[in-house]
């Protein structure tokens, strides 16, 4: 899962530069405006390094993704003490989780080939509308793939002390119940 380390870290590190670029830039901070291209040239060239790192990153979270998926199949496929992943649906669960990198990061290059003739900002623009209605299609497919009442989570397959078997402590199991109880009575007082 180091493609996803790298993506995140990749994205995070961009989007502060980026960020910073913007504030040092703006006229409303320092009265004027500072041209931080023209003062320091490398930092610019920083930009076009950035999104050749975030291509590679999410080329790279992508196929862990599938791969960890894939690595997974042996334990999600049918056996004869078990009904076939019960549930589980690891293929839409992958495809839910390369929608998102997908939207994050790799769209952006596409639009620019498509539209290369477009201003910068009209580019942004395409690509904001296109998030914005892909977001709520991918919501309404984590509201199914990622549902809470999925059969799988019952796990009938497996032995009652499963969890501790793996190495989950009773206290850890004490504590996420004791959690739950607390929040089902903050849904009580709300409603």
């Amino acid at each position: 899962m180091l493609g996803v380390w790298a993506f995140m870290l990749v994205c995070w590190v961009t989007s502060f530069v980026s960020i910073l670029l913007a504030v040092v830039e703006a006229p409303s901070v320092w009265h004027s405006t500072i041209d931080v291209c023209a003062m320091f040239p490398a930092v610019c060239q920083l930009q076009s390094i950035f999104t050749g790192a975030c291509l590679v990153a999410s080329l790279i979270a992508i196929s862990n993704i599938y791969y960890f998926q894939d690595s997974l199949r042996p334990f999600l496929e049918p056996a004869t003490d078990r009904p076939s992943g019960a549930g589980f649906s690891s293929w839409w669960k992958c495809v839910s989780l390369v929608m998102l990198v997908f939207m994050s990061f790799l769209q952006q290059f596409i639009i620019a080939l498509v539209v290369w003739d477009w201003s910068p900002e009209q580019q942004r623009l395409l690509y904001s509308t296109c998030v914005i209605y892909e977001a709520l299609v991918l919501s309404l497919v984590h509201l199914r793939v990622w549902s809470a009442h999925q059969e799988w989570y019952n796990a009938p397959w497996l032995p009652a002390n499963w969890l501790e078997q793996q190495g989950l402590l009773r206290s850890e199991l004490d504590k996420h119940e004791a959690l739950m109880a607390e929040i089902e009575q903050l849904r009580e007082q709300c409603r």
